[in-house]
């Protein structure tokens, strides 16, 4: 009684639920839609909303957390399912919007970020990694310092206990003795701006 009727029009992209082929499950308005890419899910998001991961998928886009959402991504299975980038697409929260991640692993499949994988972009936006949640395989650009998580100014990072940053690292080239060695600035998470806020409560 409580099934909401949507038809499919020309241009979308989720799929049929019992597509074998659906990896993410988005929740909105009381709104159901599987998608087989997480890009096409994120951009479906301009209110709150919940994203479920049903099996490990690529995103060859930006996932974009749309100004004043609030989005929840968790992962169905108890180990969790990773969303891995291809090339350096990002992870962006706007201003006035919040993900929160639980069980649910974020992987930047080893490619160079410029400032951050996941970028929480400035006033009132916020990301907060809850238990299971994991960030990990990023390298930093080798022109400027940068992390896996960049907080800019006016936004606000939160890391409870049983989240976890892992292999994530910046190479920040130098020159010295005519080769170019490898100094460390940022790495995991990057927090740019007095008016920033990083609550590291556990991990």
């Amino acid at each position: 009684d409580n099934l909401v009727w949507v038809e499919r029009q020309e241009g979308d992209h989720w799929v049929d639920p019992e597509n074998p082929h659906a990896k993410v499950r988005v929740t909105k308005g009381g709104v159901t839609r599987y998608y087989k890419e997480p890009e096409y899910a994120f951009a479906w998001i301009d209110a709150d909303a919940l994203v479920e991961v049903l099996k490990d998928a690529e995103f060859g886009g930006d996932l974009v957390v749309t100004n004043g959402a609030a989005v929840t991504l968790v992962s169905t299975n108890a180990t969790p399912y990773a969303l891995t980038r291809r090339g350096e697409t990002e992870i962006r929260v706007l201003p006035g919007a919040s993900l929160t991640v639980t069980n649910a692993v974020l992987d930047g499949n080893g490619a160079t970020s410029t400032i951050g994988f996941v970028k929480v972009e400035g006033e009132e936006a916020s990301l907060e990694l809850q238990a299971g949640a994991v960030v990990r395989n990023v390298i930093g650009k080798a022109d400027r310092a940068s992390g896996a998580i960049s907080v800019q100014k006016g936004g606000t990072f939160t890391m409870r206990s049983g989240a976890v940053i892992v292999d994530c690292e910046n190479r920040y080239a130098i020159k010295r003795f005519k080769t170019a060695d490898y100094i460390g600035y940022g790495g995991g998470l990057l927090v740019e701006g007095q008016s920033s806020t990083a609550n590291l409560l556990g991990g």
